[in-house]
């Protein structure tokens, strides 16, 4: 019975920190991630059975419940992305320093990127064609601009802007940080 606990707990906070073991490791992180994962969902399954067939009480098929809820936490902490809302809450400062030291001083870094009227610094460099990046938007409406069209945003000059900004580099999702920074996923 603990031990089944204990792998429910595991599994949520592997869900919780997958964002780091994806970003430290990349591609062996997504397999580590997913095989972990896979190892205890089916840890806790096979204990649970063995416990019912042990004790021959159908009863305790409820304990099947906390696996199916630890399972359930971990694809909505995935999906919502919350394991990287906590990273970003987390290094945001540190991103943010560097970001405005450039916005400030013009000081060059490796990891700042001008797109157009934008700049932004890379959150995670990703792989292939597609990473993240915190961007400065000094008109803090960036994820408004994402999520309309031209027709309906009513300041036309801004939208085409954005528009011709991230022509090339496409936003694929975007999650504003605090007023004027929004995280943006980009697909080149």
């Amino acid at each position: 019975m603990i031990f089944i606990i204990v792998l429910n707990i595991a599994l949520m906070f592997l869900s919780i920190l997958s964002f780091y073991l994806v970003r430290s490791l990349s591609v062996i992180g997504v397999l580590i991630y997913i095989s972990l994962s896979i190892m205890i969902i089916l840890l806790n399954i096979l204990f649970t059975i063995t416990n019912i067939i042990k004790t021959k009480k159908i009863g305790k098929l409820f304990f099947l419940l906390p696996i199916l809820f630890s399972t359930l936490f971990s694809f909505i902490i995935i999906k919502n992305q919350i394991s990287e809302k906590i990273a970003l809450k987390i290094e945001f400062a540190k991103y943010k320093k560097e970001l405005d030291r450039y916005i400030a001083n013009n000081i060059k870094n490796e990891n700042i990127r001008i797109f157009d009227n934008y700049v932004g610094i890379i959150w995670d460099p990703g792989f292939l064609d597609s990473y993240s990046v915190i961007i400065y938007d000094k008109n803090n409406n960036l994820d408004i601009l994402y999520n309309s069209s031209g027709d309906i945003f009513e300041n036309k000059e801004i939208y085409n802007e954005f528009k011709k900004a991230f022509e090339y580099e496409k936003i694929v999702d975007i999650i504003k940080i605090e007023d004027n920074y929004f995280r943006c996923n980009i697909y080149q």
